[in-house]
């Protein structure tokens, strides 16, 4: 399985010279699954990039799209999305379980005329949504499993445990509470033994006070998560877009001193945009970064 951070960062894109080195696009991870079948979780703008990349190297016929939550900053780079206006794509939509929302088809309200040039007809390539009758399903040779996290308006968190053995753990968008046994248990549960897992973890202990409720997950918890469901690797993301690449080293070095008092050297980080792992059963391999994309 290999897994490409497209965008990791969070609630809105923040361009610019303070933000080059984790990158300033919101969510969106591209996962190459064993049998070769594309999938993506979340279409934050960073899935521009990932469109743009595909046309260049391989014009895909068919992709999935898995997405946590309706929010608007893991939908902005779908309607820049360049395989969209290919005649012969086609990306399937697979479902967003949750109460919360009664409407929970992403195209009608992405493309509508209105919140974006394009009505859904006008796309060149097909659009499907999937439906589910479970929260567990297959897509390729992979298994995938979803479990609903504690997050404003409501959201999900996803494992894909590929034929080979190798799984990535998806949780983005969750405001994680240990306090509350049954459901940090079930986080646990849910992550346990994933070979790469990637958490929310968005704010800092001593921002709790004032940023409590508002949906991600405090460092500590986040790192607590990490302990307890024991990955080979843990990346953090969903950085808060007021966090500076300098800000952003600071709670990497800190980071990097409590994991290597714990024993887990190498193994906790925060994402950056660009990354790319090769993951396998029981083996997360970093692969090196190609040079900047041209224009």
């Amino acid at each position: 399985m290999d897994v490409y951070f497209y965008g990791v960062r969070g609630s809105i894109p923040v361009p610019g010279p303070d933000t080059v080195r984790y990158g300033g696009n919101t969510i969106s991870i591209q996962v190459r699954l064993s049998d070769g079948t594309l999938l993506f979780i979340d279409a934050g703008t960073g899935l521009r990039q990932a469109g743009i990349d595909l046309e260049r190297s391989e014009r895909p016929a068919e992709a999935h799209l898995l997405l946590s939550h309706l929010h608007i900053d893991h939908l902005l780079g779908l309607p820049f999305f360049q395989p969209l206006f290919r005649s012969g794509f086609k990306l399937l939509v697979h479902p967003v379980f949750s109460d919360a929302l009664p409407d929970s088809d992403p195209r009608s309200f992405v493309f509508n005329g209105i919140h974006t040039p394009l009505a859904l007809e006008d796309l060149p390539a097909e659009v499907a949504l999937v439906s589910h009758p479970s929260p567990e399903w297959r897509i390729g040779s992979a298994t995938v499993r979803q479990i609903q996290v504690n997050h404003p308006g409501g959201s999900q968190a996803f494992r894909v445990d590929d034929a080979d053995g190798a799984s990535f753990t998806f949780m983005s968008d969750m405001e994680l509470r240990p306090e509350v046994d049954d459901e940090f248990s079930a986080m646990i549960d849910f992550a346990a033994g994933t070979d790469l897992l990637l958490t929310d973890a968005q704010f800092l202990d001593e921002e709790r006070p004032a940023r409590a409720g508002w949906g991600h997950s405090f460092l500590p918890d986040a790192l607590l998560l990490g302990a307890k469901a024991d990955p080979h690797c843990h990346a953090l993301f969903h950085h808060d877009p007021g966090r500076t690449d300098s800000a952003l080293d600071r709670i990497a070095e800190q980071v990097r001193i409590d994991a290597d008092a714990e024993g887990r050297t190498g193994r906790v980080f925060l994402a950056k945009e660009g990354a790319h792992f090769r993951v396998e059963a029981g083996r997360v391999e970093s692969i090196p970064v190609e040079p900047t994309r041209s224009a």
